[in-house]
């Protein structure tokens, strides 16, 4: 159905073609960081509890931004890397609370962090 909404939507002097070989190829790699960030999830759920989980979840961004800036080269404004620097400094307080602390569940959860950033990115 999106396939169909996006032919009937599309400009005629620039074709969506989702069958091409240059949206083809990313294809793997998309579906790999996909299926990485789902597993990857799963598991810090696990080692982690369901607050400090999101917590570590918004720290997405900062992924995003590296990932973007070393796949495309793009760069962002002072107040976006402003914005960002302050989600991350809250959610670096958040985190120092928890009493649990599990230093491997943070990391599966970063790992899933930048794995849904990657297939952000290249999607």
């Amino acid at each position: 159905a999106t396939v169909v909404a996006l032919l009937v939507q599309v400009p005629k002097h620039r074709p969506y073609r989702p069958f091409s070989a240059a949206i083809l190829r990313h294809l793997p790699l998309v579906t790999l960081a996909k299926a990485l960030n789902m597993y990857l999830s799963f598991l810090a759920m696990k080692r982690t509890s369901l607050p400090v989980y999101n917590v570590l979840k918004r720290l997405q961004p900062v992924y995003a931004l590296l990932q973007d800036w070393l796949i495309r080269g793009t760069t962002s404004s002072g107040w976006e890397l402003g914005g960002i620097a302050i989600m991350c400094f809250g959610s670096v307080v958040t985190g120092l609370g928890d009493l649990d602390f599990d230093l491997v569940g943070y990391a599966v959860a970063l790992a899933a962090a930048a794995c849904q950033s990657l297939y952000l990115v290249l999607a």
